[in-house]
């Protein structure tokens, strides 16, 4: 038994365990979480509305290209058939 355990008389008279630093901070930290977790506001619509932004902006930007390889295959193909002789 190498550990001192600190006591202190509490304000009913009994003996009680003295709080060390560590379960204080532990107590404050979660007291702290808790307060951030209840204060923190919901941002499931906003990200859901992003999502679908992003995905329409990628959407919009493969059918770019693919039109876009599309008109230089054209072009090369017409190119090429000009000038056979």
């Amino acid at each position: 038994m190498d550990q001192v355990i600190e006591m202190q008389k509490g304000k009913n008279g009994v003996w009680q365990k003295t709080k060390s630093f560590g379960s204080k901070l532990a107590v404050a930290g979660t007291a702290a979480m808790t307060s951030a977790m209840v204060f923190a506001a919901d941002h499931t619509a906003e990200i859901t509305a992003a999502q679908g932004d992003a995905n329409t902006n990628v959407t919009a930007a493969v059918a770019g290209l693919i039109g876009l390889v599309a008109i230089v295959c054209g072009v090369t193909l017409l190119m090429s058939l000009l000038s056979r002789k």
